[in-house]
């Protein structure tokens, strides 16, 4: 048949021009089949230092004069670094990973410390192997003897997949856990609240980065520390036994927040620049609500309310609207506020 048909067109052409009626198109298709999804990998590096500690037992020395053995007390080194040790852990997986830390030991009277016993690392996509996530955590030995060469105890690593972060709309990560919390410290950047989040202990996490800080309604229990970042909190409560807020450098902007304690100050600034509007600042125990010293500044405005004395022993404080526990009069700026006391209380109102 293709012989035939080219015969007659090689006659067609051979006696004259010839008439095209029609282009024959063809439909061209392309079928797509999805290939296997990537799936999770959890590829973990973990590496130690030397694990091998020495004890020096104590020296023992004969008094003639109360016959009887002086014996100083033995050690794990003789400076306190000696008996600690560093654990590296560096995650090449495609998903974030929950590392936890454990000691176990038999040997009596042995107590240890963990830096931290719970660390959250981000994936490792996008980065290059030798700049993936790490941490070090950092562990120590102290107390205890041991009488010969003998095992100490296990340190165990136990490393899980944790689920990725959820970020809002506004670009808000969210913390559920004091370790989410923790971790997003460390990061810095937009932080918010999924539920009220307890510090160990109710002790205090240092700021090392610049954040932002929405406590979207709940609290924390504990206390932050500013050593010289930007930070801002607002709308929520910051609640503890130690001080809410201590700032010792950078700036601090605090809105719509409550800051409590019942055994320290709520609010001490020694350094950097604190400003607290429509804040609630209360001390329920015995000390001051409000320490301002040093070369720092304090600004309170909105409607802010302090409940317990201060202390503004140095650097700069500028008062504005609020009701206080303490007189206000030498640190409102009387062209732009009347004071008025109320009771036990300064009223300070914007004219």
């Amino acid at each position: 048949m293709k012989k035939k048909l080219a015969f007659i067109l090689a006659l067609a052409l051979s006696a004259g021009s010839m008439t095209a009626f029609a282009d024959e198109e063809i439909e061209v298709k392309g079928k797509y089949i999805a290939g296997t999804s990537a799936g999770t990998i959890i590829a973990v590096d973990v590496t130690w230092e030397d694990m091998t500690f020495t004890y020096t037992d104590g020296d023992k020395t004969w008094n003639p004069d109360t016959h009887k053995y002086d014996t100083t007390e033995g050690s794990w080194g003789e400076e306190p670094t000696d008996a600690v040790r560093s654990i590296t852990v560096t995650n090449h997986s495609n998903a974030q990973i929950k590392t936890t830390y454990s000691f176990k030991s038999d040997v009596a009277g042995l107590e240890h410390l963990i830096y931290k016993n719970v660390f959250l690392l981000d994936n490792a996509e996008g980065t290059e192997p030798e700049n993936a996530p790490q941490f070090v955590n950092y562990f120590g030995i102290y107390g205890g003897g041991i009488e010969s060469d003998q095992k100490l105890g296990t340190f165990t690593v136990t490393i899980a997949e944790h689920k990725a972060y959820e970020v809002d709309s506004e670009g808000y990560t969210m913390a559920a856990t004091f370790e989410e919390l923790e971790t997003l410290l460390d990061r810095g950047g937009k932080i918010k609240f999924a539920n009220d989040i307890e510090i160990p202990n109710s002790e205090v996490c240092e700021l090392t980065k610049d954040v932002d800080i929405d406590l979207n309604g709940h609290t924390l229990k504990g206390g932050l520390v500013n050593d010289g970042f930007d930070c801002k909190i607002k709308n929520g409560k910051i609640n503890t036994h130690r001080t809410p807020l201590d700032s010792n450098g950078g700036t601090t902007d605090v809105t719509n927040c409550e800051l409590t304690t019942n055994g320290s100050t709520a609010v001490n600034v020694s350094g950097g620049t604190v400003t607290l509007t429509d804040c609630k600042i209360e001390n329920t125990g015995d000390t001051l609500a409000i320490i301002n010293e040093s070369n720092g500044t304090l600004i309170l405005e909105g409607n802010s309310v302090v409940s317990g004395k201060a202390a503004l022993w140095g650097g700069t404080t500028v008062i504005g609207a609020g009701t206080y526990d303490f007189d206000p009069t030498n640190y409102v700026d009387e062209n732009s506020f009347t004071i008025a006391k109320d009771g036990e209380n300064w009223v300070v109102t914007a004219k």
